[in-house]
């Protein structure tokens, strides 16, 4: 009877699991980004104006991932991660002298937030729209290397981490392969910053500006349903 019992109960919540394991996905991603960095632009910009040959940054590819949740029919829960990082770089050749900079930044935002779909399950191609928002750290590396014929090299290669709000509004479309695989593809806009200290050579003092991460973020994937 208790072997019955426990039968009778165990059959009863195995819907309920099953409709719980359902709500959650996972989907690898990947995309390009372009962050504005207007200030690792303005400095390379500096350089270009003294005659250096620059290459500034051109955006770069982005790898990660999200979890998500169903709430209802239209509306889902996520959470992503994603590793970005770009690049610029200077060059002066003056006789047999040269100054060459470059500067590296890493991102790794972390967001969380939630997206609409317009349409009901059913449909083979949702339109859906959303938001996420979260902690971006941030890692910068800079290097400097001077090159005087007779004199020697002299070089430095700063760096600093450090972390800061960002948000990203998007757009997309998800188009169902079964009713465990879904393809989706978006386009938002990376909205955030982070701020380096600059000391000036001359007084001493200590100077913060303000690098813009703003720009075009396009994604797509793939969703597993669990």
């Amino acid at each position: 009877m208790k072997k019955t019992m426990l039968l009778l109960l165990a059959l009863m919540l195995m819907p309920m699991f099953a409709s719980a394991q359902s709500k959650f996905s996972v989907a690898p991603a990947a995309g390009f980004y372009k962050a504005k960095l207007d200030a690792l632009n303005d400095d390379l910009s500096a350089l270009e104006d003294l005659g250096a040959k620059v290459e500034k940054p051109g955006g770069n590819f982005h790898l990660g991932g999200r979890l998500y949740y169903q709430k209802n029919a239209r509306w889902s829960w996520l959470a992503e991660v994603n590793l970005w990082k770009d690049r610029g770089e200077g060059r002066i050749q003056d006789g047999g002298a040269s100054f060459d900079f470059e500067q590296q930044v890493r991102l790794v935002p972390i967001m969380v937030g939630s997206q609409y779909y317009f349409s009901q399950p059913k449909e083979k191609a949702r339109i859906y729209a959303g938001a996420t928002g979260g902690l971006v750290l941030v890692n910068v590396k800079a290097e400097f290397n001077l090159n005087v014929p007779g004199q020697g090299q002299f070089s430095e290669s700063p760096s600093a981490s450090g972390n800061d709000f960002v948000s990203k509004p998007f757009i997309g479309l998800e188009l169902a392969n079964t009713n465990k695989m879904f393809f989706w593809g978006e386009v938002g806009y990376l909205i955030g910053k982070y701020t380096v200290e600059l000391t000036d050579p001359l007084s001493g003092a200590t100077v913060e500006n303000d690098v813009s991460l703003n720009g075009l973020h396009f994604t797509a994937g793939v969703r597993f349903r669990l």
